[in-house]
């Protein structure tokens, strides 16, 4: 990612290297921060190198706290929901005896291994050949392309 070239407090918000992504302002103080224009987070606008002397930081923490709640709980509600059909199955399957618990947990060890795995591992080699043909190439029609043949697949 391109940084910010002219640090002078003469220009304030103006774009520097890349305009969608670098703002230069400065503030009353003469210090200067430089914040990305389409970041939706708030401590993740600010770099390293900014010297930003107002910051109230808990309310900026509280801020990004319940950014990152709102955006990773449909996430984490869905992971947990989906997991909790192999584990009410086997929980239901242990009230009914020792023999049907072993069929059923040997069952499952199965199917992980011989559907999920391999879906993983071609969703994640679909996600690598998809991001980098979107960026990386010029035609993008890689990335429908990839994505047919990783729904073939």
């Amino acid at each position: 990612m391109s940084q910010p070239r002219d640090m002078s407090p003469v220009t304030t918000a103006a774009s520097i290297a890349d305009e969608s992504t670098w703002l230069l302002a400065s503030t009353e103080g003469g210090a200067l921060t430089t914040v990305r224009s389409q970041s939706s987070a708030t401590l993740s606008s600010i770099d390293d190198f900014t010297e930003v002397d107002d910051i109230d930081t808990s309310t900026m923490l509280r801020q990004e706290a319940a950014l990152l709640a709102k955006t990773s709980l449909p996430v984490a509600l869905t992971y947990l929901l989906q997991y909790s059909f192999s584990f009410i199955t086997l929980l239901v399957l242990g009230h009914i005896g020792a023999n049907e618990l072993a069929a059923a947990a040997l069952g499952n060890m199965a199917l992980v291994v011989i559907v999920y795995s391999p879906c993983i591992g071609l969703a994640s080699a679909l996600d690598t050949f998809c991001s980098t043909a979107f960026t990386a190439s010029r035609d993008k029609t890689l990335v429908g392309f990839h994505l047919q043949r990783g729904i073939i697949a």
